[in-house]
């Protein structure tokens, strides 16, 4: 639903849940920015490293806010706690993770041009799901923090992801109950860029398997990053995870999904990138 621009300080912000994730987050955020997002909501998951540090700039210039988010299993909390207290604030809110780059096909839109293309037009669409490819390490076993995570890791599965992430008005959002299942206000819903309704086949699931279909990839696009290098796999054993109880992860998961995320290689989004600097003169 179209809405009047001038009454929020922000378009488009994104929220994210994150611990440990300090050596990514200049490349994250610097991208965002130049696919037109304007803000971000950082929620910290008990961090031990220097994230804070290297989000002060960002926080200093008023483009992070960030807030402390401890103990177990806190990402819906987090999700829940951004729309409590920024759903007048924004426009749009997006909720990914700190392995996750979206992007659209178009490479002179932004984000932003993506959403009013598709919901302005549709008053009881208040949602875009966004589809991802998952994105493996490339052969790379080591880490390489020199090299940004674009430009080290170009090989991707062939096919969609079936589990999208989802840029919604949040005030048209009653619950988060899962990171990729958003509950609306009655007769509000989430659409795919071709504007088709989601079909989601279990809305309350929690460790089960979740399904949306059909997956498309025609306007925008996630790329997710899950594996990086094997070494990078191991460290992220050591975090936990926001959302499960117990971590998914192991250290032999990683040669199993590996496998099948280095079939097709695909540089557009370093393309995208490296087009959206030039069209803001470098920067």
């Amino acid at each position: 639903m179209k809405e009047d621009a001038s009454l929020f300080r922000y378009e488009l912000a994104f929220t994210i849940i994150i611990k440990n994730g300090a050596p990514y987050m200049r490349e994250w955020i610097d991208f965002h920015r130049l696919a037109g997002v304007d803000h971000f909501y950082f929620y910290d998951n008990d961090s031990t490293d220097n994230l804070e540090e290297v989000l002060k700039p960002y926080i200093d210039s008023g483009v992070v806010e960030y807030e402390k988010c401890p103990g177990k299993r806190p990402q819906c909390e987090a999700y829940n706690r951004a729309v409590k207290s920024h759903r007048f604030d924004c426009r749009y809110m997006g909720f990914i993770d700190d392995d996750e780059f979206v992007y659209p096909t178009d490479h002179n839109q932004t984000i932003k041009d993506v959403l009013h293309e598709v919901l302005d037009e549709r008053p009881n669409a208040v949602g875009l799901t966004v589809d991802r490819y998952g994105f493996g390490s490339s052969g790379h076993e080591k880490a390489d923090y020199s090299v940004d995570v674009l430009d080290r890791f170009q090989h991707r599965q062939s096919k969609l992801n079936n589990i999208p992430k989802n840029i919604s008005n949040p005030r048209a959002i009653a619950l988060i109950e899962n990171m990729h299942y958003i509950n609306f206000f009655d007769g509000k819903h989430a659409v795919n860029s071709r504007g088709e309704l989601n079909a989601f086949l279990n809305p309350n699931a929690v460790d089960a398997k979740l399904y949306f279909s059909p997956q498309v990839a025609d306007k925008i696009i996630m790329n997710h990053y899950y594996y990086k290098s094997r070494e990078e796999w191991l460290d992220k054993l050591q975090r936990g995870d926001a959302f499960f109880t117990d971590n998914p992860r192991t250290a032999e998961t990683f040669d199993r999904g590996d496998a099948d995320h280095n079939d097709v290689f695909d540089d557009e989004i370093v393309k995208y990138r490296d087009e959206r600097r030039a069209q803001m003169g470098g920067g």
